[in-house]
């Protein structure tokens, strides 16, 4: 019976009084779902992060170049991502990718740099 569940902020699914953190449950589910191959538009991308970045300072809203950041982020996995940008701490990229939080820009900046590399490296070996 799988009822009165949920996700935490740092993605852990709490069920029941349960917690499993998002590692476990990829560990538990590995080799179970097929992921489908996502073509990126790396033009697209950039152009998504550019406005998102001006809407951000005309606004003076952080939080809506973190949404665009993080749904990029999302797409290629934290870990990945945060190696490609180079930064030393990942504490500090999880942070600033967190909703409830205000990000550090230069963080912001580094891993919309990262994702957009990483697009374009996948296109090279497609």
């Amino acid at each position: 019976d799988f009822k009165k569940f949920s996700l935490t902020a740092d993605g852990s699914l709490n069920w029941s009084g349960n917690e499993l953190s998002a590692a476990t449950l990829r560990a538990i589910t590995q080799g179970e779902n097929k992921t489908l191959e996502t073509s990126f538009d790396v033009k697209e991308m950039e152009t998504v992060i550019k406005q998102a970045s001006w809407d951000s300072m005309q606004e003076g809203r952080p939080d809506i170049l973190q949404a665009a950041v993080r749904s990029y982020v999302e797409q290629f996995g934290h870990s990945q991502v945060i190696a490609k940008a180079g930064i030393k701490s990942r504490t500090s990229a999880y942070r600033s990718l967190k909703p409830e939080t205000t990000p550090n820009f230069a963080t912001l900046v580094q891993l919309g740099h990262a994702v957009i590399e990483l697009a374009k490296d996948k296109l090279k070996q497609a």
